[in-house]
This record gives structure tokens, C-alpha cells and sequence, in this order.
């Protein structure tokens, strides 16, 4: 390690804890196929439920087997070792997967150091990895998207050097990483490609190393049908059952449809404003003014193509984000050249304004449940010994969408729907038996008599009397009590 990787030190095990606090606290999921169609596939392999209990993409035979032998595989070492409860074996895929993520991603910024090696540049960059405030959210998610994302990063680092610095030994490995990003999620096929026309327009590495790649992919793509088998129990052919499903049939369009704009509107949106905006932009510099880079080529054709499709997540984008810091550098990298922010004091002020911004909105959502109805069902599991009973009053936290989350389903929780008016909660006869509510309503109401304890709640409290407008009677809560 140089001198300057020593002063990167502190940000570089800060932002590790950062990730792993993040893994800690983000029960459940962003996307709801990051549940369904990886845990309850697993599931159905452990032989607890039936393919009758899966979503209808099972009998379509047309997800990947792979992510869900991986998860298999963890949740069998983890019952081996005596870890046996659901919440702490998928913590333990979250764990592993921030970890995953933190390797790569350093490997890659090493591996683009020469091209921002001050120490100012440096220290924005680590800063961006792991203070962007969605990041910390994201790395950690045992998702299709994800792990495709850390693979195709992983490909992109192992390769993207002048060719003669990389053995054909290299184009073999990053070729098995590409194809492993592609059993993750089959739409890395557009980063793969773009990637391999980068190799051979701009990189030019020669026949021999292309083969090498090629032949890495294939082999993988290849095992990628062992997999599938594993899964639905005969040899099938997943990815092109997923493209004439989605495609060809347009079944895809079925789940909703947006216009062109989506990713940018909606997308500047959701990861908040004006942060969203600095990624948009960022990404748009990049591809200007390094139209060369294997970064643009296999960024630009991936955003198009999800441009063109009618139905449009901004999650479907998300194998791109460990790209986002390198965007915005770049961009500031362009700013720091035009008019007063060649001051000094400019860039380091707007570098500290942009990094609190984030810190800020970090710090609201960093130990917050990613999904509230497992973090419910998390919180319930694991307070106390012996039977617990789950009362609730409109949704069902163990079966929010008409399919249970079998998963998650521990037999020491009984759910029980009550009345609305919740005048009375009917206490078991059983003192071995502990009581919870989980009651969704309008504003910040919580119950404040003697026998209901509040263990989790979307609003915290003291925001009650911020009712600028009344939007608290506006905006729907849901609350877990412990009664006594």
C-alpha cells in the first residue's frame, strides 16, 4: 500500500461498517422477485413447499436456477453450523453479498487509478462508493440485479486495461464472470455484448484473447442449464423461455407500462433531488467526454434497451449503479475546468455540501427495515421465547399479496385478523403465549394507553406535530406493538 492508500484508510473502513450496518438492518427486500422467485425457489428445493405454492414464472420454467442453488446452498450451510432461523440465514446472504461487493468494487477502483490518482480524487471516489446515500442500500441485496452489477464490474476491471497488460489468462477469467453475470439476470446480455464489441473496436486485443473470452462465457452460459435443471427437475431452456415470455408473447407488458422518459423522471425521483439529477447529468458528461471507455459502451446500449422496452423499473437499471461514482467524478473532473470552479475552495465546498447531503439522508434510512411486513414478521420472531400471536387489522404482514411468505413462516407465529375498530384485542389463555398488534391506519396515531408497547413504527413520533398542511391525515402509517 502507498502512502496515499494509507490516508484513503479511515473512509475505506468506515464506509465497510457502513455496509455492513446496512446489511444488518435491511430486512426483506426491494423488489418483491428478490423474495419469490430466489428464496421460495430455494424453499421449494428444501422441500417445505410445493412448485403449486410458486409464483406463475415457475411452471413457465423461466427464471435462472443459479441464484436460487446459491441460496440453497446457504441456507444448507447455515443449518449445518446451527443457524437455523430464516431471518438470520438470508442476513447471512445480505452479509456475504456486501462483502462480495466491497472486494470488487475495490479491486475496480484500484484498477482505475492511474486515470484519477490524486489524493483529492481519490478520496471523492471512495467518499461516492460508500456514502451515496442509496448505495449502502443496495450493495448489500442478494438480488438478480445486484449480483449481476458485481459481476459484470468484476469483468469490466479484469480486462478494461491497454490489452497488452492483460493475459489471455485474464480474458479467459473475465469471460466466466461475464457469464456469470448472465445467469444472474439475462438482460447482462446487452452489458456483455456491448463490452465484447468494446474489446474488439477500441481495446483490439487479438484473436486469441477474444477466443479466450468467448470460450470463458460460453462455458458458463453453458453450466447456467445444469442449474436449470436442478431447479425444475428436466432439461429445459430458461433463457429463451424468459425471452418469449416477456418478449415475444409481451407478457411483460402485463405488469404496466411507462413512457420513454420513466427512467429519467421517475428515476431523478426516486433516488431524490437533487441527487438524481447529479447521476443523470454525471452519467451524460461521462459518455461525452469518454466516449471510448468500456464504461460508456456497455452503459449506453443497457439504458437504451431498457428505454425501448414498454414496461420499466427503475431496478432494472440497477446493475449500472456501482458506475454512478465514476460518472459523477468524471463530471466533476469536467466542472473543475470552466470558470470559478477552478477555485480550490469551490470544489471542496461543493464536495462537501454534495457528500452532508447524502450523510444526511443516509443516516434517516441506514437502519430502516428495506421491507416492512418481514421486518415486522423479524421483529415478532424474535422477541421472546415460546408462541407468539400477530394480531392485525387490515394487511397481513406473513401474506401482504395473496401469497404467503413461506420463507419467513416460523411455527411460533400465529396470525389473526380483528375487527377494525380494535376496541378490544382478545388475549390468548395461554401465559406462555406473547401478544402483538400490527395496525395500519391514517397520521401519526399511536396508541399511548398503559398495555401497548411500540416496537416499530414507519413515523417516528415527534414528527406528530409537523402537520404542515395535514399531510399526516393524508398518509398512510402502520405500527407493531407488544401487548402486555
Amino acid at each position: 500500500m502507498t502512502k496515499s492508500d494509507y490516508k484513503l484508510l479511515p473512509v475505506i473502513l468506515a464506509g465497510l461498517c457502513i455496509w455492513l450496518i446496512s446489511a444488518f438492518f435491511s430486512d426483506g427486500y426491494y423488489q418483491a422477485d428478490e423474495h419469490f422467485q430466489i428464496l421460495e425457489f430455494a424453499n421449494y428445493k428444501l422441500g417445505n413447499i410445493s412448485s403449486q405454492m410458486l409464483p406463475w414464472e415457475f411452471s413457465e420454467q423461466m427464471r435462472p436456477g443459479f441464484q436460487p442453488l446459491l441460496a440453497f446452498l446457504i441456507i444448507k450451510s447455515c443449518s449445518f453450523i446451527g443457524i437455523t432461523s430464516p431471518f438470520t440465514q438470508v442476513l447471512c446472504m445480505r452479509m456475504i453479498t456486501a462483502l462480495l461487493a466491497f472486494g470488487v468494487t475495490a479491486y475496480f477502483l484500484r484498477r482505475i487509478k492511474a486515470e484519477y490518482g490524486s489524493a483529492l480524487r481519490q478520496f471523492f471516489l471512495w467518499s461516492l462508493l460508500f456514502f451515496l446515500w442509496f448505495m449502502p442500500l443496495l450493495v448489500v441485496r442478494f438480488s438478480s440485479e445486484n449480483l449481476s452489477g458485481i459481476c459484470m464490474l468484476l469483468s469490466l476491471a479484469l480486462i478494461m486495461l491497454p490489452q497488452e497488460k492483460v493475459s489471455a489468462r485474464g480474458f479467459l477469467l473475465a469471460g466466466i464472470i461475464a457469464g456469470l453475470a448472465f445467469l444472474f439476470r439475462y438482460q447482462s446480455a446487452i452489458m456483455i455484448a456491448g463490452l465484447f464489441f468494446w474489446m474488439l473496436i477500441i481495446q483490439k486485443p487479438g484473436w486469441k484473447k477474444s477466443v479466450f473470452f468467448l470460450a470463458g462465457l460460453i462455458v458458463v452460459c453453458g453450466c447456467g442449464f445444469f442449474a436449470d435443471r436442478w431447479l425444475y427437475g428436466e432439461w429445459v431452456c430458461a433463457p429463451w423461455n424468459y425471452f418469449s415470455n416477456n418478449l415475444l408473447m409481451d407478457k411483460l407488458s402485463s405488469f404496466g407500462t411507462k413512457p420513454w422518459h420513466h427512467y429519467f423522471t421517475s428515476g431523478t425521483e426516486q433516488l431524490l433531488f437533487p441527487v438524481g439529477l447529479v447521476v443523470w447529468i454525471s452519467a451524460a458528461v461521462f459518455w461525452i467526454t469518454k466516449s471510448r471507455s468500456a464504461l460508456t459502451w456497455i452503459s449506453i446500449p443497457f439504458v437504451l434497451f431498457h428505454v425501448l422496452l414498454s414496461h420499466k423499473e427503475v431496478r432494472f437499471l440497477f446493475p449500472l449503479f456501482y458506475l454512478i461514482p465514476v460518472f459523477i467524478l468524471q463530471a466533476a473532473v469536467v466542472l473543475s475546468k470552466v470558470g470559478v470552479f477552478r477555485k480550490k475552495w469551490m470544489q471542496i465546498s461543493l464536495i462537501a455540501a454534495f457528500l452532508f447531503l447524502n450523510l444526511a439522508v443516509l443516516s434517516v434510512f441506514l437502519t430502516k427495515t428495506m421491507e416492512r411486513n418481514i421486518g415486522v414478521l423479524h421483529q415478532v420472531h424474535q422477541s421472546g421465547t415460546g408462541q407468539k400471536l400477530l394480531y392485525y387489522n387490515e394487511g397481513n404482514p406473513s401474506n401482504p399479496f395473496g401469497i404467503p411468505y413461506y420463507f419467513y413462516l416460523t411455527h411460533d407465529i400465529t396470525s389473526v385478523k380483528v375487527n377494525d375498530s380494535l376496541q378490544q384485542i382478545p388475549l390468548p389463555s395461554s401465559s406462555d403465549t406473547t401478544v402483538f398488534l400490527y395496525e395500519e391506519m391514517r397520521g401519526i396515531n399511536y396508541r399511548t394507553d398503559a398495555n401497548s408497547t411500540l416496537m416499530m413504527c414507519k413515523f417516528p413520533a415527534f414528527l406528530r406535530p409537523l402537520n404542515l398542511g395535514h399531510w399526516q391525515e393524508r398518509t398512510a402509517n402502520w405500527a407493531l406493538y407488544r401487548i402486555k
